[in-house]
């Protein structure tokens, strides 16, 4: 078989297997440890083909108070509910590539601080309406690109804010200082430098607020530190304090809730550190040199509960954790720790139960107006039938009276009419009337005298 023909027999053998495999519907997977025990919801915020809906991925998380999801994507910020679903999302030349996020209140507002490296700035929007309400560029003012005819090489990577409003913005991908403005982007300082000493940084790429620590201290993710990656603590003013944990592999990015610290690590793995700053748990860790730290991972290869190259994170108020994944086809994932598990099962089977309730009670409902409305067309038919027999009646009650009423108009014409005829009895002259004893005598007289005209008529005929 010649190379061109078994990679056209290979290509369909994919072609057939690859569907049936991506048909296979991926189970939760369980991870960590102790305290620290979560499991995956698989297919979370994947679109109703079971698609990614990011793009490229090179980015972090942050939950804002309503526990919606931002997620920054090579092309914008996509927001997700809890549930998953896409909310609202934020596009176009002032959104791509943010390289990292960090959210925070502002009175009743909440907004959006970005370190975006490609487009040389940092920058601050309302998280609801997308507004851009500052701009940090690189401060001119810092005096370190005085006297040169080039750019300043700046390519900032993490962002973080002090709690009095002062941002912190680190160049990470390029000369490794890190700057400091206030809150309207008026330069204040810088510190560090790029290197491998105790005080430099080779690849300042993560950093936050350590609020585990009172006062508060800049956490940075020395990625690239060598031998191995490290966090380093600093305070607001830009003092070093000291190593908070080494030998790590390259950690990219740091959340903190509570007294834990959530680490994304590139090599594909999220590390959990205490207050003491012990490992307590390790999330994804990923075993196959090929696919950790590795871009080119596309969906069809992903695994459940493994990662590739770990980039962002972040808590929800429920200690749930929401992992980005430096990836071709744009990941992000959930995992609920275990804790939350019967509490979340609770709550669905109440909600469920609610749901359910709710059905039924629409269907009595439902039910209640159809027997309503029967009952109301009953009585609209009984009524509409009494109305006939009530009309019926009176038009018999009618006919009578006018029957009554004519019979007495009848009995008034014979009482009138007899009554007239009286009155004119009483008029006419009276009659002459003879004796009864006349008219004894007279009768027998009179037919005799008949018999004799008889007679003679007889004979003289």
């Amino acid at each position: 078989m010649t190379t061109r023909s078994l990679h056209f027999a290979v290509t369909i053998l994919l072609g057939l297997t690859l569907p049936v495999l991506g048909a296979e519907k991926a189970e939760p997977v369980r991870m960590g440890s102790g305290l620290m025990t979560f499991e995956t919801v698989p297919g979370w915020g994947l679109d109703a083909n079971g698609k990614s809906v990011l793009g490229p991925t090179h980015g972090g998380v942050v939950i804002d108070k309503a526990g919606n999801i931002y997620t920054s994507a090579n092309i914008g910020v996509f927001v997700f509910s809890p549930a998953g679903k896409v909310v609202r999302k934020f596009l176009g030349k002032d959104y791509t590539n943010i390289h990292d996020v960090e959210i925070r209140q502002e009175g009743k507002d909440e907004f959006i601080y970005a370190a975006r490296n490609s487009a040389r700035e940092g920058i601050k929007f309302h998280s609801v309406t997308g507004d851009i309400v500052l701009r940090l560029p690189f401060p001119e003012e810092s005096g370190l690109n005085k006297g040169k005819k080039t750019k300043f090489p700046f390519s900032p990577t993490a962002i973080t804010v002090a709690p009095n409003g002062d941002i912190i913005l680190s160049n990470g991908y390029a000369s490794n200082h890190i700057f400091k403005y206030d809150k309207s982007g008026k330069y204040l300082m810088h510190f560090g430098s790029k290197g491998n000493g105790l005080k430099q940084f080779n690849t300042a790429h993560g950093m936050t607020l350590d609020t585990r620590y009172d006062p508060p201290r800049i956490l940075v993710c020395d990625r690239n530190h060598q031998p191995k990656g490290r966090l380093v603590h600093y305070s607001l003013d830009g003092k070093f304090i000291g190593e908070v944990v080494t030998g790590l592999g390259m950690p990219t990015s740091a959340a903190v809730q509570g007294d834990y610290v959530a680490v994304p690590d590139l090599h594909g793995r999220l590390v959990i550190l205490d207050k003491s700053n012990t490992i307590i748990s390790v999330l994804g860790h990923n075993v196959n040199p090929k696919t950790r730290v590795n871009f080119g991972v596309p969906q069809a290869r992903w695994v459940e509960g493994v990662f590739s190259g770990t980039h962002g994170s972040y808590w929800d108020k429920d200690g749930n954790l929401y992992i980005q994944d430096w990836n071709v086809s744009g990941r992000l994932m959930k995992l609920v720790r275990i804790n939350n598990l019967s509490t979340t099962k609770n709550a669905a089977a109440k909600a469920a139960k609610v749901a359910a309730a709710k059905v039924n009670a629409e269907k009595a409902k439902a039910a209640k107006a159809v027997a309503e409305k029967a009952k109301a067309a009953k009585a609209a038919a009984e009524k509409a039938k009494a109305a006939k027999i009530a009309a019926a009646k009176a038009a018999a009650e009618k006919a009578k009276a006018a029957k009554v009423a004519a019979a007495k108009a009848t009995a008034a014409k014979a009482a009138a009419l007899k009554t007239a005829k009286a009155e004119a009895a009483k008029k006419a002259p009276p009659k002459k009337r003879t004796s009864k004893v006349l008219d004894v005598v007279t009768k027998p007289l009179t037919g005799l005298a008949k018999v004799i005209g008889k007679t003679l008529d007889v004979i003289f005929d």
